[in-house]
């Protein structure tokens, strides 16, 4: 396998493309210790707001809805018990 000798010019045009290629790498190694320090902040901190302790020891307002069998299901039914309550509305 021979290789070819560079001439003057084609010698720096192959030097500067490695330059280009390692500075490539060095930005994109840059970058992306930058976002993975960006997700371990917002992981590690936490990311929007949460309620303070002060909101969530705030009892919620008593109330009853009808159920679809008949009868009525009251917040109070579920005391001391976590609940998710989803309002749907359809079109």
């Amino acid at each position: 396998m021979s290789q070819k000798k560079l001439t003057g010019k084609a010698r720096r045009e192959a030097a500067r493309r490695v330059r280009v290629r390692k500075q490539r790498i060095r930005w994109a190694s840059a970058a992306a210790v930058v976002l993975v320090a960006l997700v371990l902040g917002v992981s590690v901190l936490g990311g929007g707001s949460t309620a303070s302790d002060s909101d969530r020891s705030t009892a919620a307002p008593e109330f009853s809805l009808a159920r679809f069998g008949g009868g009525e299901a009251a917040l109070s039914d579920y005391l001391d018990k976590p609940i998710a309550i989803t309002f749907m509305h359809t079109y």
